[in-house]
Formats: structure tokens, C-alpha cells, sequence
């Protein structure tokens, strides 16, 4: 990869249409790849640009093109997907700790496929109570990108509900369900999961990757599955769940890591009576 357009980065460029900002943008790809950057930072970079500027998203062909050269080279580090027992245990674990927002976010994640961005830009307002069930209002998603339109999710769980219900009453209606920063989440999580005796091997992503191959095991329906998790392109969401399906089989759980899922999923039984 050559560098290509990096002296005009800055600010200013990303207001640019057509050619010019796909040159920028191609330039900072190109700046992060001599950097020894990963795969994620330029899978962000380029996702934000479209996210950002819609009327840009037809006119990056350069910076996919960079990309997708990038992704042949460095294939993604793809987590594992989560399941019931563990994210219910790390959520008792979260309780355990006073973090009853990190158990929220976890519980509510995994049961209606949150994207981590979502998961974590959630407000208040945005949470409904219906009673039986609670609905989420969306606002910002990849599939309500350039869309004068927000999407909803709907929790049905008792836990879910309850910490939601928890985490919200103490909060005005524009605060955020946590007041912690995407990295303090994440490093959150790495705790959890370590203390699970599963270090590194989960991220926030894999609440998505876990609910949805969790709720395509329980119902066998795919059409199910796709229209909860909202995907935009179905092939490719095929191709998603069956894969987080198949990776189940690499979430083994120990005799001694099953002693700490089953002290956090009392933790989380506690909290519910």
C-alpha cells in the first residue's frame, strides 16, 4: 500500500465530496497501515466516514478498495459469541461489584443483539416501560444511517427488566444508562470474562454474536433471528449467524470455571427476588 493523498489529512477534508475526500480518507488508511495500526481502526475509519456523511457512502471507492486489501492481509480477530450462562454469570458478577450498569448493558446486549455502539449511547429517554415488556428506541444504528427514522428493541426478560428499571430510576432522561466511557466498558468486560477464566477470548461484540446464534438455537428460525437483529443484508447475515453457531463449541467451560459461573448466576438470582 503507497501512501496517496496523506498531506492534505485534516479536519477540513472530511467535508469534501466525491473524489477528494475518498483521496483523504485512502491517505489516512494508508498512515495507519505504515503505523502497524489493525484492522479495526481502518474498519472504523472508513464505517464512521459513511456513518457521518451519507452522501459520501457511494463515493469511497478507493478507501473500500484500501480496505478490503487490508482485510485480505489481516483477516478481523473474530470474538466469541457469548452464551446464557456466561453472560448471565458476568452479569452477576457486575452486580457483585455495584457495577449495575455493566449488568444491564450485558443482559440487554445479548437479548436483543446490540450493536456495542447502540449498547452504549443509550439514554434514558430512550428507554420505554410497557409493563411486560420494555421497549428501546434506537436513534443512531448502521441500519438508520441516512434514515429520517430510529429503530426499537424490545426486552423481555425479568432480568433485563429489572435492571433496567434499576438503572433508570435513578437517572434524568437524558443521561446515558452508564456514565462510563466505551473503553471503561470494554475494559470492564475484559474483567469479567477473565474472572470467568476466559481472558481476551470475549468483547462487547460477542453479546450480538451470542444472542444471535442463542436465539436461532431455541427457535431454529433464521427469518426470526434476522429480523431481530435487525441486519440490513440477509446473506450476510446468514453467513454471521451460522458462524457464531459453529463457534459455540469453542466456549468450554471447566469444572473450576463452572464453580464461577454458577456464584455469579446466584449473584444474579439474589438480585431478582
Amino acid at each position: 500500500m503507497s501512501h496517496y493523498g496523506a498531506e492534505d489529512a485534516g479536519p477540513a477534508a472530511l467535508v469534501r465530496e466525491g473524489e477528494d475526500a475518498d483521496a483523504f480518507v485512502a491517505g489516512f488508511l494508508e498512515i495507519l497501515w505504515a503505523a502497524g495500526a489493525g484492522i479495526a481502526a481502518a474498519s472504523n475509519t472508513v464505517a464512521g466516514v459513511a456513518f457521518l456523511c451519507p452522501p459520501l457512502r457511494k463515493r469511497l471507492d478507493l478507501s473500500w478498495m484500501l480496505l478490503r486489501t487490508w482485510r485480505k492481509q489481516e483477516p478481523a480477530a473474530r470474538v466469541l459469541p457469548l452464551t446464557p450462562e456466561l453472560v448471565g454469570a458476568m452479569a452477576g458478577l457486575a452486580i457483585e461489584a455495584a457495577a449495575f450498569d455493566v449488568a444491564c448493558l450485558l443482559l440487554i446486549s445479548f437479548e436483543t443483539m446490540l450493536r456495542g455502539g447502540e449498547a452504549f449511547n443509550l439514554r434514558a429517554a430512550d428507554v420505554h416501560d410497557r409493563g411486560t415488556c420494555m421497549v428501546l428506541r434506537i436513534d443512531s444504528s448502521k441500519t438508520t444511517a441516512g434514515k429520517d427514522a430510529a429503530e426499537a428493541v424490545v426486552v423481555r426478560s425479568a432480568a433485563g427488566m429489572r435492571l433496567l428499571r434499576f438503572v433508570v430510576s435513578g437517572l434524568d432522561p437524558s443521561q446515558r444508562l452508564t456514565s462510563r466511557s466505551p473503553n471503561q466498558l470494554r475494559a470492564a468486560l475484559q474483567r469479567l470474562s477473565g474472572a470467568l477464566g476466559f481472558a481476551g477470548l470475549f468483547s462487547w461484540h460477542s453479546c450480538r454474536r451470542g444472542g444471535a446464534s442463542d436465539m436461532f438455537c431455541r427457535t431454529g428460525s433464521m427469518e426470526q433471528t434476522l429480523v431481530r437483529g435487525r441486519w440490513a443484508s440477509t446473506m450476510t447475515a446468514r453467513i454471521y449467524i451460522e458462524d457464531a453457531v459453529a463457534d459455540l463449541v469453542k466456549v468450554r467451560v471447566g469444572d473450576a470455571v463452572c464453580r464461577d459461573v454458577q456464584h455469579g448466576l446466584m449473584i444474579l438470582r439474589q438480585f431478582m427476588e
